[in-house]
C-alpha cells in the first residue's frame, strides 16, 4: 500500500471509465470517488440493460458493463494502428511475392483516385511491371531515387502522402472527395 498516494486505477477509477465509454455525452469523473453521479449513471446503465437497479457494481453488473465497454470501445475507441515494417536494407524487387504487396498495391490504387497521371495497378501482391511503374511515377514525384523497387523510405513516403490525401479516418487529416 502507497502511503500519501491514491493507486493510478481503482476498481472505481475502471467502474467510471467504463460508464464514460459506454455514456461519452456524460461529465462523469474519472476521480476514483463513488459519488452521486457515479452512482446515477451506474443505475441508469443498470435500468437500461434490465438490471437490478441499486446503484452496486456487483458481478452480473460489472460484467454487462464490461461486455457494453468492449463494444463502445470498438465504436468509440481509435482503430488499431497498422504498422508494416520492413526489415532495414530489405528491398522488395520487381517480382518479389509478399503479403504486404496487398497493402501497398491498395494505397497505390486509392492515390490513383486523387492524381489522374499515375499509373493504374491492380491488387495481386506481386510487385509487377504496373506496380514498380506507379511505385517510379509516385517517387518520382517525391524526389526519392527511381527504383520502382519498394524500401523503407518509399513506404513511408507512401503511408504519409495517404494519410495527407486520403485521410486516417479521424477527421483531423484533410479528406478529400475523389470522384
Amino acid at each position: 500500500m502507497r502511503i500519501g498516494r491514491q493507486p493510478l486505477t481503482t476498481p472505481v477509477t475502471d467502474l467510471q471509465e467504463m460508464l464514460r465509454a459506454v455514456y461519452p455525452e456524460s461529465t462523469l469523473s474519472k476521480d476514483g470517488y463513488f459519488g452521486e453521479e457515479t452512482k446515477a449513471l451506474l443505475e441508469r446503465f443498470q435500468h437500461e440493460q434490465n438490471l437490478p437497479v441499486n446503484g452496486i457494481a456487483d458481478e452480473d453488473t460489472w460484467n454487462a458493463l464490461s461486455d457494453a465497454f468492449d463494444e463502445a470501445n470498438t465504436f468509440y475507441g481509435e482503430a488499431e494502428p497498422l504498422l508494416i515494417v520492413l526489415q532495414p536494407n530489405q528491398v522488395l524487387q520487381k517480382g518479389s511475392k509478399n503479403t504486404h504487396l496487398y497493402l501497398l498495391q491498395g494505397i497505390l490504387i486509392a492515390l490513383s483516385r486523387y492524381y489522374d497521371q499515375m499509373p493504374i495497378v491492380r491488387s495481386t501482391g506481386i510487385l509487377d511491371a504496373d506496380t514498380g511503374n506507379a511505385l517510379s511515377w509516385f517517387q518520382e514525384r517525391s524526389e526519392l531515387p527511381v527504383t520502382g523497387e519498394l524500401d523503407k523510405k518509399t513506404w513511408r513516403h507512401l503511408a504519409k502522402h495517404y494519410r495527407t490525401i486520403v485521410g486516417d479516418g479521424s477527421g483531423s487529416f484533410p479528406i478529400r472527395i475523389a470522384e
